[in-house]
């Protein structure tokens, strides 16, 4: 039962972050025209930075996940000032 709680868990986690970076390019074409498959990275960028907080750093995972993406909006924050 604990695995079967695990696997669904993992499944609506990974399926949320592919709906939500699905969403973003959807939203990013309707207003400008365009396809913006750099979103991936984004998302690539955040995923990795959480990991190397968490794992490597030895932060907890939800201050990692928050400091991740608090790093990357202030990182495209900045980009759109360009």
């Amino acid at each position: 039962m604990d695995t079967a709680l695990q696997v669904v868990v993992s499944g609506l986690t990974n399926g949320a972050v592919y709906g939500i970076s699905a969403l973003g390019i959807v939203v990013v074409y309707r207003v400008a025209r365009i396809v913006n498959l750099a979103q991936g990275e984004a998302i690539t960028i955040g995923a990795l930075g959480t990991w190397w907080l968490d794992q490597q750093q030895g932060w907890p995972r939800s201050l990692a996940a928050l400091v991740t993406v608090a790093g990357a909006a202030l990182f495209y924050a900045g980009l759109s000032w360009l």
